[in-house]
């Protein structure tokens, strides 16, 4: 073996179990055992796939990819032979190299798992494997402390004695390895063969009493029978549950999102709507198509969501409801577009497009949180031949990683459109991908990656990737949003005293949220005397409270969905206070009358701090120049506001 750098020898011996330090999360060092053909790099493909979709850092060492790296040309089958000392050269130095770059992933990648993928057939070659994890702290059996941390070695055996499965992995796989390039079928069947019986020569299988202070998992003849010993912490239970699961039955997968439902076409995230008319005409396209696969013993997935369960009703054969495949839960935004998340959550929707995996929505879930959900759904896929699984957007795209191996970074912006079937076929290492578009127009609900993901973006740059909904196009329109019927100044003096009566109505003309602002020039010795608001011919007056009182009365009711405001005054250049409001109209609940949450109101926000007199009732309040005004108005099925201030 080659030496090793230095700091990969600090260590301490932890004899007794009462010295051992009690890690709970420890990198673990996966060890592939087998002879050639019996799934090896099938099964390392797979798991590391599997380990780095839940979140757990995996790499694989595959050490063919470094014997091919030092012996570019493959002659035959004698560079195998274990009397073939030259080779045995080579091959040890490419064992030394795959370790090196394991002990380097640990200590400066900060992996989590390292896969070593090899043959590994000899009791010698894995003392090699277990002397060089004693050295460098690794824990295979007995403990020793590495940096601080517990490593431990994981076997996994994969034993095939039936000669169908073996053939099949050699003609899928082996024959269109680098090494056979340039072979016949034929002959490269004859070498690969030849290979395997130099390997039988030295063969020693883990043995059950021999290798008992091992953590280890023997598979055969690909799952008909297990033997696990010595499972040691978490990881190792979620690796032996999972290589339980899996199968090499051919069999494909159908992934489908429901048809295009109400709140798609009014760009709306979430809630639980029915299919549109577009919606129930994909239902019944995708009948047709499953009709035309002739699919043998299908198994049909649903969430518990309206829109997906009348999807799958055309079908017409029974289906099984699985909570876990619910959309993901947008929390406070749910039901709501991405422009009002914009208007109303500007700050939580840049956070979310600076790291979509991982944000979590207020009191709903990230796709992190949904990775975690969907992690049994996953466990019975892998136990099932073929599935069609009628599902959402967010839900897709987390199946569709797992089976293409896509980072955390890309899941939430693969795209996975309406009216489109995804037919995944897995393969020995990978996975074949069909799409059938059924020809069913609908809406585009997928936003791409922003480029600008700064909380202090402009509300046009944050939108810049919204698709276009029908609420959206009609916003676009020539057609005012917002139109002011009425605009009044009126002016009169009592008691030396000049009272300004200033009123405005604004009436929103489209079933989309929009904001508008008004302002008022008042000269450095006038002061505010009154502020309303009239709802539906009901008027709701101001009150003076402390900036906190009104914050948080402010808060309260705009959590109750009720129409709420402050009010406030700004000096400007010592000449004019400038009495600020924006006014945030709700839609027009006439036109929106099916949506769950017409009745929402729009909250009035006004700009600039008081630092100048504030009052209300005829009463001047110029102790306290942090004085604000707050009003708060009932939910109302409101289409104008009236504003008036004095």
């Amino acid at each position: 073996m080659d030496t090793f750098p230095k700091e990969f020898h600090r260590r301490t011996r932890c004899d007794s179990a009462a010295s051992r330090p009690q890690f709970t999360n420890c990198p673990t060092m996966i060890v592939m055992v087998g002879l050639p053909a019996r799934g090896k790099t099938y099964i390392s493909k797979k798991l590391t796939r599997y380990l780095n979709w839940i979140g757990v850092p995996t790499q694989v060492f595959n050490l063919g990819q470094y014997r091919r790296e030092v012996v570019q040309t493959y002659k035959n089958y004698e560079f195998f032979r274990p009397d073939n000392e030259d080779a045995m050269k080579i091959r040890r130095a490419c064992a030394s190299s795959a370790l090196k770059d394991i002990a380097n992933y640990f200590t400066k990648e900060q992996g989590q798992v390292a896969v070593f993928d090899a043959t590994n057939t000899t009791r010698e070659r894995r003392g090699v494997i277990i002397s060089f994890a004693k050295e460098r702290g690794y824990k295979a059996g007995a403990g020793f402390c590495f940096f601080n941390r517990l490593l431990i070695v994981f076997f996994i055996e994969s034993v095939c004695d039936d000669p169908e499965i073996i053939e099949a992995n050699i003609m899928q796989v082996k024959l269109s390895s680098p090494d056979y390039e340039n072979y016949d079928k034929e002959e490269a069947l004859v070498d690969f063969l030849k290979r395997i019986d130099c390997y039988k020569l030295s063969y020693v299988p883990l043995d059950e009493e021999k290798d008992r202070h091992l953590s280890f998992i023997k598979i055969f003849n690909v799952g008909s029978r297990y033997l696990v010993n010595r499972v040691q912490d978490h990881i190792q239970s979620r690796i032996v549950y999972y290589l339980m699961n899996i199968h090499v039955t051919p069999r494909s997968i159908y992934l489908s999102r429901h048809g295009e439902s109400e709140l798609n076409l009014l760009g709306r995230i979430g809630g639980d709507s029915g299919l549109s008319s577009q919606g129930l005409k994909y239902a019944k396209a995708l009948a047709e198509f499953i009709r035309g696969q002739s699919i043998k013993d299908l198994k049909v997935w649903t969430s518990h969501m309206k829109r997906t369960i009348q999807t799958a009703e055309a079908l017409g054969v029974p289906y099984e409801q699985w909570k876990a495949l619910n959309e993901i839960d947008a929390g406070v935004c749910e039901e709501m577009m991405y422009e009002e998340i914009q208007a109303t959550h500007p700050e939580e929707f840049a956070l979310r497009d600076q790291d979509k995996y991982r944000y979590r929505y207020p009191k709903g879930e990230s796709y992190e949180d949904l990775v975690h959900r969907l992690e049994p759904v996953i466990m019975e896929l892998e136990r099932q031949e073929n599935v069609l699984v009628i599902c959402h957007q967010a839900v897709m795209r987390c199946l569709l990683a797992y089976f293409l191996d896509k980072s955390a970074d890309d899941l939430p912006y693969l795209k996975c459109p309406l009216h489109t079937v995804l037919k995944l076929t897995p393969l020995a290492y990978g996975c074949k991908v069909e799409s059938f578009y059924l020809n069913i127009q609908a809406v585009n609900t997928h936003r791409d990656r922003p480029t600008n993901v700064n909380i202090a973006r402009k509300t046009e740059e944050a939108l810049q990737t919204v698709p276009e909904h029908q609420l959206r196009r009609q916003t676009s329109t020539s057609k005012p949003a917002l139109k002011v019927t009425d605009y009044h100044v009126r002016c009169s003096v009592v008691s030396r005293y000049a009272v300004t009566t200033v009123e405005s109505t604004t009436w929103n003309q489209l079933h989309i949220t929009k904001e508008a602002a008004f302002e008022v020039d008042l000269s450095s010795s006038a002061f505010i005397s009154n502020f309303t608001i009239t709802s539906n011919g009901k008027v709701y007056v101001a009150q003076v409270k402390r900036r906190s009182d009104a914050r948080k009365i402010y808060d309260t009711a705009k959590k109750q969905g009720k129409t709420a405001g402050l009010v406030a005054t700004k000096s400007v250049q010592n000449l004019f206070n400038t009495f600020s409001t924006g006014t945030c109209f709700w839609q027009n609940p006439s036109v929106q009358a099916s949506t769950k949450n017409c009745n929402r109101l729009c909250f009035i926000y006004f700009s600039g701090l008081a630092r100048q007199t504030c009052c209300l009732q005829n009463e001047r309040v110029n102790k306290n120049p942090y004085s604000f005004s707050y009003t708060v108005a009932d939910v109302l099925n409101n289409k104008s506001f009236l504003l008036n201030h004095h």
